[in-house]
């Protein structure tokens, strides 16, 4: 998400470096949902179809970059016939939180699908607090996802070859 690291501090570290390249952000892109959809398919019970989903990422304060995950997790759950929001695992809403808003709206089997790259500290707590609350599931980080990968060259072979425009 057009968040700190990728609007200021990345641009910053690489000032000068008319050798490095930085690509547009990954979100939002049908690719990154449909990387979702696969995590999310791996991951529930078989015979389940979760009636809410939370998109939960790393967290930011920029209004922009929380308007963009919004977004993404309203079109995850509009693809997939349910609703969804967003949550935070180093601020509000977290996981938890998120969870028992679904379920206050009615939601009785909702899936917390992670948008994160890869494990660690962060994810593990969105985990925990998804897990704590309810979740049927709780994806694991879109990582080595096909379609997270053939993202990422479709960026980098965009950003490498010219000006680039919004994402197909």
């Amino acid at each position: 998400a057009p968040a700190f690291h990728a609007t200021d501090d990345l641009p910053d570290q690489l000032s000068g470096r008319p050798d490095v390249l930085v690509a547009p952000v990954l979100a939002p892109d049908p690719l990154l949902l449909d990387a979702l959809d696969r995590r999310l398919a791996e991951a529930i019970p078989a015979g389940m179809q979760p009636d809410g989903l939370v998109l939960v990422s790393a967290g930011t304060g920029y209004p922009q970059a929380r308007s963009l995950l919004d977004s993404v997790a309203d079109a995850w759950g509009g693809r997939n016939g349910v609703p969804g929001i967003s949550a935070y695992a180093s601020m509000s809403p977290a996981a938890g939180e998120a969870l028992r808003t679904l379920r206050d709206r009615g939601c009785e089997r909702v899936a917390v699908g992670s948008l994160f790259i890869a494990p660690g500290r962060l994810p593990a707590a969105a985990r925990e607090s998804a897990l704590a609350a309810g979740a049927v599931t709780v994806t694991e980080p879109l990582a080595e996802c096909d379609e997270l990968v053939t993202l990422v060259v479709q960026r980098y072979r965009r950003t490498a070859s010219g000006p680039i425009g919004p994402p197909d």
